[in-house]
């Protein structure tokens, strides 16, 4: 990738030396514009890991869910263009990346828009996180400025599985959580709401188990959510629906009337049997299930097409440690993305999306290039190119792009 970038360089640098182009800020107004689809019966949103960190997010480390250990970290090979001891059996086309980093969620969000996803659902532990090694929260609010840039919608999924085991002191952190979440994401119009209410599901739970508990977890808000466990944790009278994920209830008979949100899922390749992995991962490992160059992701939306569920999770985004990705991928490329924008959302063809996929990576890649020379006008024609695919005009955004990086 690193000599991709020099070659980008080199092209920005001829640009310059040519443009006449006028750097006046462009104004777009529809720049949240919603792109057309098919599909009007399922609201689809993407589980989205924000734990992943880099050396240059922490300041000296790599984050534990891309490094296997900080004396074998995650290796780029500029002869040969590949990253060699990622803690995962597939490759972001990206590389490796900071989830907090603007670049990678501009680049991920538009490849979501683009796809006819409506949302995405990060997996967040709690304010307990800001300031430590993995930073979820930082994360967190890096990608929800982003949705709100790009116009999708958000809802949270909580984890309580690491608060305290004392129930009191596990209660306390919970209702801090909940304000948090309140203050900031709740009450926004770009959060996505179930009858009426705030959507929160948990990935559990799995520490606070009572549904006597949650009401006084909750008692801190001025509206309780509309909340969502995962399938087989109880709170049945508290909850006001279930969500499913791969190796719980089977894609096959999930849709059932306490199931709100079903999942579809690429496939599954984990690294818990890895002779690195710890033993508590060691115990996560799942038997492989076969990507099948995206068939096996066709006949689970096959059958979603058909059950017409209300709410759609693609599970997940890149959660490389399960190998359990949608994110485009050295090993698949953009497969899974055509998949879902063809057969689930079928986005109206007049976008181009397919083609799109890979000009939004070259948006990207420039922009990585550029951070490389820092040139103001080189910066201001990018932002211009990001308004325009924002506003679901590439053709325009392309256009941009090919005066920065002429073919």
């Amino acid at each position: 990738m690193k000599s991709k970038i020099l070659v980008l360089i080199g092209a920005v640098c001829l640009f310059l030396a040519s443009c006449k182009e006028d750097s006046k800020p462009l104004v777009i107004t529809d720049k949240r514009a919603k792109i057309q689809k098919e599909n009007k019966d399922t609201q689809v949103f993407v589980h989205f890991m924000v734990w992943y960190e880099t050396p240059e997010s922490t300041g000296n480390v790599w984050g534990s869910h891309w490094a296997w250990s900080q004396a074998s970290p995650p290796t780029y090979d500029a002869t040969t263009g590949e990253w060699s001891k990622i803690k995962s059996n597939y490759v972001p086309l990206t590389g490796p990346y900071a989830s907090s980093d603007r670049n990678i969620l501009e680049y991920q969000l538009l490849l979501l828009k683009y796809a006819g996803i409506d949302g995405v659902i990060p997996d967040w532990y709690g304010v307990e996180d800001r300031g430590k090694s993995e930073d979820k929260t930082r994360s967190l609010e890096a990608l929800w400025s982003m949705v709100k840039e790009v116009g999708l919608k958000m809802a949270v999924c909580y984890e309580d599985q690491y608060k305290s085991t004392d129930l009191n002191t596990a209660i306390a952190s919970i209702q801090t959580d909940m304000k948090y979440l309140e203050d900031n994401y709740f009450v926004n119009d770009d959060y996505l709401k179930i009858n009426g209410a705030p959507a929160l599901l948990i990935f559990g739970p799995q520490r606070v188990k009572a549904a006597y508990d949650w009401t006084t977890c909750f008692s801190v808000l001025s509206q309780e959510p509309s909340f969502i466990p995962l399938v087989a944790h109880g709170l049945l009278n508290k909850a006001y629906g279930f969500f499913n994920w791969p190796f719980n209830t089977p894609w096959q008979s999930q849709y059932t009337t306490t199931v709100k949100v079903p999942f579809i899922y690429p496939g599954w390749d984990d690294i818990y049997d890895d002779s690195r992995a710890s033993a508590n991962d060691q115990k996560n490992h799942r038997t492989d299930v076969n990507y099948e160059n995206g068939e096996f992701l066709s006949r689970q939306i096959e059958l979603a097409r058909t059950k017409k569920p209300e709410y759609l999770q693609l599970s997940a985004w890149n959660d490389y440690g399960e190998g359990n990705i949608f994110e485009p991928t050295v090993e698949f490329g953009y497969t899974f993305l055509n998949v879902v924008q063809e057969k689930l959302t079928g986005v109206d063809p007049s976008y181009n999306a397919k083609e799109v996929f890979p000009q939004i990576k070259r948006y990207y890649d420039l922009k990585i290039a550029n951070n490389k020379i820092q040139d103001e006008e080189v910066k201001k024609q990018l932002e211009k190119a990001f308004l325009y695919f924002c506003a679901l005009k590439p053709s325009d955004a392309i256009s941009i792009l090919d005066k920065l990086d002429p073919k």
